[in-house]
Parts: structure tokens; C-alpha cells; sequence
């Protein structure tokens, strides 16, 4: 556990290029075309709200949803490709898999 908030992940949000981070080989959620624009609209709205969260290597652990959002041109240009992100440093791949599962299902939306 993650005593205090200066060992919170929030507290090391980044802001990284897009390009910097890649999407990982075992996310089972997928995202209708409309939900997809849904979640462009809230971006373009609102602003970034919740970051990226990513392996110390780029590897999406949760929001790659929100990362493939972020090629649209309009979203593009609001931050100059740049998306805000969080590294987590879970000691394996196994245990990446149940961070994503975590999140996900936190969600309700695991596939």
C-alpha cells in the first residue's frame, strides 16, 4: 500500500507525447465507434481530466482509449500531441495485466 499522499502516482503526473507511449498486447475492452466520439467530445470539452497510466517503458496500463482519442487532429492540437500521463512500476508483466484488470473493472468496463 501507498502510504501518503507525496507516494500517490497522481502526485507524478507528466505530461509525454503521444508517441512515447504504445498500446499493450492484452487489453480486452474495446469501445464503439460512437463511445469513442463521446469520449473525444469530453476531451475537446472538458480538458484532460484523468491521465494515462503507463509502465516506466511506455506501455499503457490503463487509457488507451483516451490515448488513440489523442491523434484526432482537434485533440492533437490542444496540447500539441503531449497527454498527460501517470508511470506505475508494477514489479511484472502478471501483475500489469491485473492493473489493467483493476482499472477496468473499477470502471465497469472490462471486456
Amino acid at each position: 500500500m501507498k502510504q501518503g499522499r507525496e507516494n500517490q502516482p497522481l502526485n507524478r503526473i507528466e505530461w509525454v507525447h503521444r508517441d512515447d507511449l504504445h498500446a499493450n498486447g492484452y487489453n480486452p475492452n474495446h469501445v464503439a465507434k460512437p463511445e469513442l466520439e463521446l469520449l473525444k467530445v469530453s476531451i475537446l470539452e472538458d480538458g484532460w481530466t484523468q491521465p494515462i497510466v503507463a509502465r516506466p517503458d511506455g506501455e499503457i496500463v490503463d487509457g488507451f482509449h483516451r490515448w488513440t482519442c489523442s491523434a484526432d487532429p482537434r485533440l492533437y492540437a490542444m496540447t500539441g500531441g503531449y497527454v498527460p500521463i501517470v508511470r506505475l512500476q508494477p514489479p511484472a508483466t502478471g501483475d500489469q495485466m491485473l492493473s489493467t484488470i483493476r482499472h477496468n473493472r473499477a470502471r465497469g468496463e472490462h471486456g
